[in-house]
């Protein structure tokens, strides 16, 4: 599913194309590694953060 939104090919793509702005997807959990060197997605993990912020 991820990787349908970064492609363009979700309804919620069509939305924003038909308002004129873009999907920017964030991935802070996904269960494994995504593949992708695509600019629209921006790795923000919450465990990893949260780790980070307990030490």
């Amino acid at each position: 599913m991820v990787y349908n939104f970064l492609s363009g090919g979700a309804g919620i793509n069509v939305l924003a194309r038909h308002i004129g702005t873009e999907v920017v997807v964030v991935d802070m959990g996904v269960a494994e590694e995504l593949k992708t060197l695509n600019p629209k997605l921006k790795t923000k993990k919450i465990g990893e953060i949260l780790q980070r912020g307990l030490r």
